[in-house]
């Protein structure tokens, strides 16, 4: 290590030399700015100009903002970017790909269909789950699979559980325990899945003990955590499974982290109107009770072909004429 470390007198002496090859093409300079300039030749057919003035140039040209321009930034680049290559501060928010708007798409449909969509129109959707939801089926089995398991879920311990799964592993286990963690490319080997049945499968007690003594890169909690607080967390973990995680990314808004709508509009007015016009079921054992796994199946996949982001509707907020300047400017990128 000492080798890799310079000492204070070779960095002195690397200053040194560097002053004295700065002292040298000082002289030099100097020598040759004393020359008779008639000794330094220009072709008089091709007088280049330095790049930097070029470029200085070319900076300097005056651009003014167009109204459609105006238009799209305002409205429509936090999402699209500025540019129209689906690349705006809200895209990486949200973490889901945005349409580039590109000449090829916006010419594809007519300038009048797009600003009646735009103005009137049903919302122009895409989805908005990530790729490994693709497959709907298997979704629709691991949703029903979970739903049925919150009637008799302890949800207070499992949401102080999940607390501390939080502040302690959720950087190396990921937030749904799939072993995806900021953290967890750091470790020489990939990190188990808390998620998957073979993880799953293991007793409260062997959890417990895994999470109190550790294992092999992960080191034990017992001395940090009491042993009610580690088994709210085998409480939690116990929970981890892909229909948990699709209920908590798809439903919970409108249903409840525990299956209860109300928890989700208590700060709002007059709740009771609102809620009974939402109607959304309470999910409890008698709700169950009254549906059949069919029936289930179809409210399932209705909600999950349902599930995207829409693009907001224009109608009193922009007119046609200034879509059109929008669509002009979209045009000519």
């Amino acid at each position: 290590m000492k080798k890799l470390i310079p000492s204070a007198l070779s960095t002195i002496n690397f200053f040194e030399k560097i002053n004295k090859l700065a002292f040298v093409l000082f002289i030099l300079l100097i020598s040759g700015c004393s020359k008779d300039k008639t000794t330094i030749k220009t072709p008089k057919n091709k007088l280049e100009q330095p790049e930097s003035v070029t470029q200085q140039k070319h900076l300097n040209i005056s651009r003014q903002f167009s109204q459609g321009e105006v238009h799209y930034i305002q409205h429509c680049s936090d999402c699209h970017g500025w540019q129209g290559r689906g690349n705006g501060q809200a895209a990486h928010y949200l973490g889901i790909a945005i349409p580039s708007l590109d000449s090829k798409m916006i010419t594809s449909l007519s300038d009048n269909i797009l600003i009646d969509k735009l103005l009137y129109g049903d919302p122009i959707k895409f989805n908005a789950r990530d790729s490994k939801f693709l497959n709907q089926q298997a979704e629709i089995n691991n949703l029903l699979n979970f739903l049925k398991k919150i009637p008799d879920t302890d949800w207070k311990t499992v949401t102080q559980g999940q607390q501390i799964y939080d502040s302690l592993c959720v950087s190396c286990h990921g937030l749904y325990g799939r072993g995806d963690g900021h953290l967890s490319t750091t470790f020489p080997t990939p990190i188990p899945d808390l998620s998957k049945a073979i993880s799953q499968s293991k007793s409260d007690n062997a959890i417990y003990q895994i999470i109190a003594k550790g294992k092999n890169a992960m080191p034990g909690s017992e001395n940090v955590l009491t042993k009610d607080k580690i088994n709210k967390v085998v409480h939690y973990v116990k929970t981890l499974s892909p229909g948990y995680e699709s209920y908590d990314r798809v439903c919970s808004n409108c249903h409840g982290k525990t299956g209860h709508p109300q928890e989700n509009f208590l700060d709002q007015e007059n709740i009771e109107a609102e809620f009974a016009e939402l109607n959304i079921p309470v999910f409890n054992a008698a709700y169950f009770n009254s549906q059949s796994d069919q029936q289930l199946r179809k409210k399932i996949q209705h909600m999950l072909l349902s599930d995207q982001l829409s693009m907001p509707h224009f109608d009193g907020i922009l007119n046609t004429e200034q879509i059109k300047q929008i669509l002009d400017y979209l045009k000519n990128l």
